[in-house]
């Protein structure tokens, strides 16, 4: 396997002039540095992006909850009240019919 050494390979500039090997060092560690941002850049959108959509996710799960909760402590609630107006009722109804019987 043939292994080329940095300084072996020649690079041109676009004046067509040769470019020493401390430039092309440069240009390969700025390249790599560019990357690396990128990359870094990249990921961060993309969790970001997910953390984003867990939240939303997780906050539809919690309101659907909480409506359910409330749906049913509401309901609980108007069954009481009208279970104690139906027996009041009734139970007037009773007295008034007693009070026709005697």
């Amino acid at each position: 396997m043939l292994k080329l050494r940095l300084s072996n390979v020649i690079k041109w500039r676009h004046d067509g002039s040769k470019r020493g090997h401390r430039e092309v060092k440069m240009d390969a560690k700025m390249g790599t540095k560019v990357d690396a941002k990128m990359d870094a850049k990249m990921g961060t959108k993309v969790d970001a992006k997910m953390d984003a959509k867990m939240d939303a996710k997780m906050d539809a799960k919690m309101d659907a909850k909480m409506d359910a909760k409330m749906d049913a402590k509401m309901d609980a609630k108007l069954d009481a009240k009208l279970d104690a107006k139906k027996k009041e009722i009734t139970k007037s109804y009773k007295k008034m019919n007693r009070k026709k019987i005697f």
